[in-house]
């Protein structure tokens, strides 16, 4: 159809021009129409105060939606519908976002840099708004004046920008030689004395530059002034300080008991401050002390971080222990204190001086980015990213933090657990077992085949708190992951639960698989049900069996095909799992709603062993029971080619399953740039759209119906030294990756 208009188009070209010229006022609304929207300006240069308008262009009657990335740097009010003005805060760079809707949301940006105001010197006194040098010379000069012409009324100020920026250099060059000799005496003679007298010293500081502020100052002569004791330790003001009273610390039973001051509800996000204490202990000997902080940060371990570190007092003697700390910008409690590293003397304290040394930051609004799941909205049904609720190894308290969950509402609509729900969390060795008897009272699914006195206990703990923070936050999980070669308890293998014994049988195998895949269905099924009123209402698909086509064992590892034996492209236990989690949705009315999915890794490598598998999974049952195609998507810049993966895409589609992409990241290698990263990002979602929009409907009715990317942040990622994902250091730390993975959604 599209290109069947382009060739009309061309073909009439010239004879629309025509009737243009002959009719000026006739179709300007369809001319409008197919005006390029853009921005006003692409980028601007500003300084501190200053301000200015950017406007949407040939938008009219589009929905519009603005935002700007750091706030703290440049902030913007809407003038009408289709424009901002601009107020540049503080030095530095931020973007400003237009969002339209032209069919699909597409974002236009503008690039704001910031500069700090330069220093004006106190002007002549004059009311004249331009001086003009007597004699004129080759280069005409233009000195503005910075006095008021008239008085600023109540409530205004002084100093408020001009709606437009004098031209610092005359449009017009000035000619060498004036065309008109100049009067030597000006025709209005200027006043001698200003209407206004110019302040000598300004009243207030220039914007942008911050003034140093003392957040407290005490010799603790009028009481503690919120010192308590921390830990065992007491604190008392007493006699024999530096000049006057002092704080005493006493009664200390660990080496981190000392003073504290909480500054939790009173200190400045994202400043930086210098703190002073003086110290004096009195044991006979050296001693070393030191000063630190006691950071709580929501779904994170308490920090405490260093701010003087351990510092030699000898006996008798004050001693100051200095330095500074940068507040992070988002905290749940704030605390400074003194403590003692080896023993538990006693100490004095004394001129305690805590001064905010820069300005603040605002905590990271993760709306002020556009949204991924928007951008992508009439696309892929699910967009989504790995989460985790309860992981040391990459920071893994992500569920935890309201600031992450928030990041993760406003992006994505879907994301996968990491490790929660793999067998290994499930099963874990910790756990033990239960009689059967104690099981069915549990509301565990205990088969009918099933011969042995004990199961294993399960772990849903963590399982029914992410259910709860899902329901919370308006967000969908993927089931990840049933059967795996890989993370899942050796106990389950073995005799008895227990690895000191042998492996099982194969039908003592069949009836385990049975028992463990309805139980956790069902109790997570029961539990939705429970939070929403409804089962299947917060995990939406579920991965029965994780890469199958590379399953190996860990000599250290007992795994199925230690019971089973190579059973290649037609393992009966697959089939079985697959079988089993069927009918359990079943049980629930939920198998037209819920997808059962196979999910694989090098994908593009096996896709024709993966379609084979599927097929036998399939073969023979009264539906595709296997119901979905999980593509993780492990890639680098280089590998696979576009061709290639796109290959694999096409074998996917023409089963007639969904696909997802479950666990995209990307990697760059030696001598590759974040452009190259950028620009493969955009390829490959450009090539996922394209498959998408493309692909036979007859065969395939959805598609592709999910992305997920693998990692939030770079830093916590598994891939972490291949810089792989769309945000660098962290949540407010976007990439050129992440802009190019938004536009690729535009057309």
């Amino acid at each position: 159809m599209q290109k069947k208009q382009a060739k009309v188009f061309a073909g009439l070209l010239s004879m629309s021009l025509a009737v243009s010229l002959m009719t000026p006022l006739q179709g300007v609304s369809g001319q409008a129409a197919r005006r390029k929207i853009a921005l006003s300006k692409k980028s601007v240069t500003m300084t501190v105060g200053q301000k200015k308008t950017i406007r949407i262009k040939n938008a009219k009657g589009k929905r519009i939606k603005w935002s700007i990335k750091k706030k703290s740097i440049a902030s913007y009010k809407k003038s009408g519908k289709y424009a901002v003005k601009l107020t540049a805060k503080k030095k530095g760079t931020t973007t400003l976002t237009c969002k339209v809707k032209n069919g699909r949301w597409k974002s236009y940006r503008c690039k704001v840099k910031v500069k700090k105001a330069a220093l004006v010197r106190t002007p002549e006194a004059t009311n004249d708004a331009a001086k003009i040098t007597k004699n004129p010379s080759s280069t005409a000069v233009v000195t503005a004046s910075s006095v008021p012409t008239e008085t600023p009324k109540n409530g205004q100020d002084a100093t408020q920008e001009p709606e437009k920026t004098p031209t610092a250099t005359p449009t017009v060059k000035p000619t060498a030689t004036p065309t008109a000799k100049p009067t030597a005496t000006p025709t209005v003679k200027p006043t001698a004395t200003p209407t206004v007298k110019p302040t000598a010293t300004p009243t207030a500081t220039p914007a942008g530059e911050f003034v140093e502020k003392t957040y407290l100052s005490t010799g603790f002569e009028d009481g503690t002034d919120g010192f308590t004791g921390r830990g065992a330790a007491k604190v008392a003001v007493t006699s024999g300080g530096r000049s006057g009273n002092c704080l005493s610390v006493t009664g200390r039973t660990s080496t981190w008991n000392g003073a504290e001051l909480n500054v939790t509800d009173s200190i400045v996000k994202g400043a930086e401050y210098s703190i002073s204490v003086w110290v004096k202990q009195t044991s006979g000997s050296d001693k070393t002390m030191k000063l630190s902080g006691n950071l709580a940060v929501s779904g994170q371990d308490d920090s405490y971080p260093t701010i003087k570190d351990n510092t030699t007092v000898p006996s008798g003697s004050w001693v100051e222990l200095k330095g500074t700390y940068t507040v992070p910008a988002s905290f749940t409690k704030l605390t400074f204190y003194v403590e003692g590293p080896s023993d538990t003397f006693d100490f004095l304290v004394d001129d305690v001086t805590i001064k905010q040394i820069s300005a603040g930051k605002e905590p990271y609004n993760p709306e002020s980015l556009t949204s991924i799941k928007a951008a992508y909205n009439g696309i892929f049904e699910r967009m989504g990213n790995v989460l985790s609720y309860n992981t040391s190894w990459n920071n893994g308290y992500q569920m935890q933090s309201d600031e992450t969950m928030k990041f993760v509402k406003h992006h994505f609509n879907s994301f996968t657990l990491e490790n929660e729900l793999k067998p290994e969390q499930i099963l874990s060795a910790w756990s033990g077992t239960i009689s059967v008897s104690e099981a069915k009272k549990l509301g565990y699914v205990i088969p009918d085949d099933y011969t042995e006195s004990t199961v294993a206990k399960l772990n849903f703990d963590n399982v029914d708190k992410i259910l709860e923070i899902a329901n919370q936050y308006g967000l969908q999980m993927r089931g990840h992951v049933m059967q795996w070669h890989q993370q899942t308890a050796p106990r389950f293998f073995h005799k008895g639960y227990d690895t000191s014994n042998g492996t099982v049988t194969k039908d003592v195998m069949d009836a385990r698989l049975e028992f463990y895949i309805r139980t956790v269905m069902k109790h997570v099924m029961d539990k939705e049900k429970s939070l929403t009123g409804k089962a299947g209402t917060l995990v939406y698909c579920w991965d029965i069996t994780n890469e199958y086509t590379h399953r190996t064992n860990k000599p250290s590892d007992t795994t199925w095909v230690d019971v089973y034996g190579d059973m290649g492209l037609k393992p009966t236990y697959v089939k079985k799992a697959y079988e089993i989690a069927y009918d359990e949705l079943k049980q629930y009315g939920l198998q037209a709603d819920i997808t059962l999915f196979y999910n694989d890794y090098n994908e593009y490598d096996v896709a024709d062993e993966i379609v084979e598998l599927i097929n036998y999974i399939n073969e023979g049952e009264e539906a595709k029971i296997c119901g979905g195609i999980g593509m993780q998507s492990h890639i680098t810049v280089n590998y696979p080619s576009l061709e290639k993966y796109g290959t694999a895409v096409d074998k996917f589609l023409a089963t007639g399953l969904q696909v997802q992409v479950t666990e995209l990241d990307i990697g760059i290698e030696d001598g590759q740039t974040e452009e190259d990263l950028a620009n493969h990002y955009s390829d490959i979602m450009k090539l996922l759209i394209s498959k998408q929009e493309n692909r036979d409907k007859s065969v395939n009715a959805r598609g592709i119906t999910g992305v997920t990317v693998w990692g939030l942040y770079d830093t916590i990622s598994w891939r972490k030294p291949t810089s792989c994902l769309l945000f660098g250091s962290g949540l407010d730390d976007p990439k050129a990756a992440f802009y190019s993975f938004i536009d690729a959604a535009s057309k």
